[in-house]
Parts: structure tokens; C-alpha cells; sequence
């Protein structure tokens, strides 16, 4: 495996980091997500007060995403709420017709990198899978755009996904993740305070490229200095439990 030749690695977050370092014994640096607070922002968020809207980061090739179990819990979601949720998807091309979806989900395509950020300022809830050890950087953006995210629990990315804290995670099974969507519509007033901490968190915390790329630029002009059992990045949160 080419992780065992002895390779400097930069790792897409610290989730990769720790599995390069300790399990293989590599030399990394982690690469810190972090979003363009000049796009990503909540100033005139335009989500409306009666129908909900729920953005779905939707890739069907793409296995990583989850798509059938993600899919499955949408469908219930609209069965419940009819036109009272509208649900649209970016993320990919593809047809709602082919997966027996059509009058449930609002197929967007794939957007130029700019156009996003009001999507996601017109949305309620954000939702997205991910089921390899790293975060998709869309619950970044999302956050930062103040939406409520709702994801799969995933132990290896609740250093940054922290359910009941920052967004709602649910266990990736078609029921659960139905009913945390469904809370999110519901419950989305009395969510303000996760809501907010998420925006909060996300433009505090991983608003500055600069920095985040300045750690990795360090690492890649003295590698040999770096250390596998330290890193600049922060540590992991504990893993929580999913109620």
C-alpha cells in the first residue's frame, strides 16, 4: 500500500492525518477546511417563514455520499410534508425521473462555485452524507451561510459535526435520518441556538484560508522537522453519542 512507502502526506483533515500518522507511521501535515467568508455568510439570508426549504447535496456516483439512504429519507420527508417542503438538490446532473423522484426533489445540477452561497442563504436546512473518514466541506458552507445541517453520524468527523451543538446528526439508516430532517423542519425555531453556533463557529473558526494553506506551505519547506505524534491542528472533540 502506498501508504506504507514513506511518502510526506498532506492530509485532507485530521481525520486522514491521524490514520497516515498513526496507523502508518507517516509524516503529515492536516489540512484545515476553511471557507471564503467573503461568499459564505449569512448577511441577507432570504429563507421564507412559511414553506421550508431543504437544500441536498446530491451525488449519485458517488457512493461516499450515501445516496440511496439519503434518498429514501427524502421521499418520506415529502410524503409528510407535501408542498410544504421544497427540496432541491445540486451537486450533480441528473434526472429525478430515473430514481422514481420526480415531484419530490429539484434537481439544480452542478452550480458555478459563486452561485451557491445564495442557495444556501434561501435554504433552512442543509443536508449532506458522508461516509468516509472526512468531511465534506458542505456543512462548512452551509453553516456559514447559517443554515441548519443535518448529516449521518460519523465518528470520525464529530471533531467538527457535533450533534445537538453545531447541526443534527443521525444514524445512517433510512428512519433516522427521515426523523432528524423532520425535527429540523419541525423544531426549527427552537434550533436557532444550534443553528447560530454552527455559523459561529464556522466563521471564527475556519474562516481564513490563508492561515489553513500557510500550515500546510511550512510543512511542505520543512518536512523533516515535522513530528507524526504533533500537529498544528486542534483536537479532536470526543465522540458523541447519537440520541
Amino acid at each position: 500500500m502506498t501508504y506504507r512507502f514513506g511518502f510526506y502526506g498532506i492530509t485532507n483533515t485530521h481525520s486522514l492525518y491521524d490514520i497516515y500518522t498513526t496507523e502508518y507511521g507517516g509524516t503529515a501535515v492536516a489540512l484545515t477546511p476553511a471557507v471564503d467568508t467573503t461568499l459564505f455568510n449569512p448577511s441577507g439570508r432570504t429563507a421564507g417563514t412559511t414553506r421550508k426549504r431543504v437544500f441536498y447535496y446530491a451525488r449519485p456516483g458517488t457512493p461516499r455520499n450515501g445516496f440511496e439512504l439519503a434518498v429514501a429519507a427524502l421521499r418520506r420527508l415529502k410524503d409528510r410534508y407535501g408542498d410544504g417542503v421544497d427540496i432541491v438538490a445540486a451537486g450533480a446532473d441528473w434526472k429525478p425521473e430515473e430514481y422514481g423522484l420526480q415531484n419530490v426533489i429539484r434537481v439544480l445540477g452542478t452550480l458555478p462555485y459563486e452561485d451557491t452561497p445564495s442557495l444556501y442563504r434561501s435554504c433552512h436546512v442543509g443536508f449532506v452524507m458522508m461516509m468516509t473518514k472526512h468531511p465534506s466541506y458542505l456543512p462548512f458552507e452551509l453553516m456559514a451561510c447559517g443554515c441548519l445541517v443535518v448529516s449521518n453520524f460519523n465518528p470520525a468527523n464529530t471533531w467538527f459535526l457535533k450533534n445537538g451543538k453545531n447541526c443534527l446528526l443521525a444514524p445512517p439508516t433510512t428512519t433516522a435520518l427521515y426523523e432528524t430532517l423532520a425535527r429540523a423542519l419541525d423544531r426549527y425555531e427552537e434550533l436557532t441556538a444550534v443553528r447560530r453556533a454552527g455559523t459561529d463557529e464556522v466563521l471564527t473558526r475556519y474562516g481564513d484560508w490563508e492561515a489553513s494553506l500557510m500550515r500546510v506551505a511550512r510543512f511542505m519547506h520543512a518536512p523533516h522537522l515535522a513530528r507524526p505524534s504533533s500537529h498544528e491542528a486542534h483536537q479532536h472533540e470526543p465522540v458523541q453519542q447519537i440520541r
